[in-house]
Parts: structure tokens; sequence; C-alpha cells
């Protein structure tokens, strides 16, 4: 079985959760709380020295960093491929994947955010307000 070790604001986590979904293949989300911390803790210091999500394990292969995790999973699981076969398009295909990050996912990295705290006066948990840097609106809905 495949898992993800993902953070739910990382556009890189979304790419590849996107692909897991697209491509049909079952996996299980461990969440990392970047925010927290988590991403320090000692066992997932073993799955990525570096300490960045996403993360993904299957069997005994450990990957890291979205690109590479694409690509794995392009190579190992060939059914409903995501990447045309003519290489010129491909080529366009993947260098469009690390230029365009998905607009609707907050790109910048978590530590230039300062964090983030619920929104009082919207009363739901899954609404975030602006920090004081200035960067998330609300959340859905």
């Amino acid at each position: 079985m495949i898992v993800l070790y993902s953070y739910w604001l990382s556009s890189c986590s979304w790419r590849i959760r996107f692909a897991l979904c697209l491509k049909g293949i079952p996996y299980e989300y461990k969440a990392v709380d970047l925010v927290k911390g988590e991403q320090f803790s000692p066992e997932f210091e073993k799955l990525n020295p570096l300490h960045c999500v996403p993360v993904l394990a299957d069997d005994h292969v450990v990957v890291s960093d979205s690109y590479a995790i694409f690509l794995y999973l392009e190579e190992k699981y060939t059914q409903k491929p995501l990447l045309p076969v003519d290489p010129q398009i491909r080529a366009l295909n993947l260098q469009g994947w690390q230029q365009y990050p998905y607009p609707q996912i907050p790109a910048a990295p978590l530590s230039d955010r300062g964090g983030f705290e619920p929104d009082p006066k919207r009363g739901r948990s899954e609404s975030w307000r602006v920090n004081e840097r200035g960067w998330v609106g609300s959340g859905s809905g």
C-alpha cells in the first residue's frame, strides 16, 4: 500500500494527491503538520532528512519531491498515463509542471507565512484569516 506523507496546504502535496486520484491508485494519507514542526520528528527525518513534504512510501521505496514522485508514479503505475507519449509534448508538459503551480493553492513556503490562526468571526474551523504578513484569505466556504 502506498503511503503519502503530506500537509493539507502544500501545493506540491496537492499535485501528488491529484496524480494518485487521476491514476486511480489507492493510498493512505498521513498528515504531517508543518506548523507544529512534525517534519522535524525523528520518524519523519528517517523518511526525508530534508524535512519537507510530500514523501511517498511504496513498499520499500521512499521518494520525496513532488516532481520525482510524479515521475515515479508515471513509470511504475502505467495505467491511466498522465503524460503524452510524444517526447516534445511530454517535455512541454513537464516544463509547465515546474513553472505553474496550481493557482488556487498558495505556493509560498510556510516559513514565509508565519503560521495560521482560525478566524473567530467566521466561526468555522476550516476558515483562515490573513496573518500578520498578509498571506492567506478565508478558506473554502
